[in-house]
């Protein structure tokens, strides 16, 4: 998998550098949904994904909800891989607005539930939690396809989770990187 985000990072770089004569978007009103994958390099082994839903209620201002398939591996004097579903729901405000890309900001927050199976005698276990994040990312746009638009996106969060088996909590901050892809939706603005 992470193979596949660094060959689709680098080959997103590259054309994003070439101009394919795209206009910056008025994407007030319009609703774009597509797919999401994540990696929190390099505190632990965190991958997920999903399908995300973005919606721009002006120019500058879009809320966008994820839920994803995600799996999780810690290292504790042995291994622990647990998997499950993250949810997401952010606030993401533009702040730059080029000719075929825009840049914007973020915040949102978070709910984790994983479980992991028993195996070699050990009882299932489970985790739950909740988190919070700030994030950066920038979107681009191609004049061959207007209303698909391929996102990157960094930053930091904040994720406490609890086991079922001990009741303590166990607090969790990574840098994700987020690549997605967005089909939108309803009238294109002139």
């Amino acid at each position: 998998m992470k193979k596949i985000v660094i060959l689709l990072l680098v080959v997103f770089v590259v054309v994003a550098t070439v101009s394919f004569g795209a206009s910056a978007k008025d994407l007030s009103g319009r609703f774009g949904i597509g797919y999401q994958t994540e990696e929190r390099p390099p505190l632990l082994v965190f991958s997920s994904e999903g399908i995300s839903g973005r919606f721009w209620f002006n120019p500058t201002l879009a809320v966008q909800a994820t839920a994803s398939y995600a799996s999780i591996q810690f290292s504790n004097g042995g291994t622990n891989t647990f998997s499950g579903t993250l949810y997401a729901l952010k606030v993401l405000y533009k702040i730059i607005d080029r000719l075929n890309y825009h840049v914007y900001i973020g915040a949102g927050i978070n709910g984790h539930n994983y479980s992991s199976s028993s195996y070699l005698g050990t009882p299932e276990t489970s985790l739950s939690g909740t988190g919070y994040e700030a994030l950066m990312g920038v979107e681009w746009f191609f004049s061959g396809v207007p209303d698909l638009g391929f996102s990157l996106e960094w930053g930091w969060d904040s994720v406490t989770l609890t086991p079922s088996e001990d009741g303590g909590t166990t607090t969790l901050s990574a840098t994700p990187l987020r690549f997605a892809a967005h089909y939108y939706f309803g009238k294109r603005k002139r």
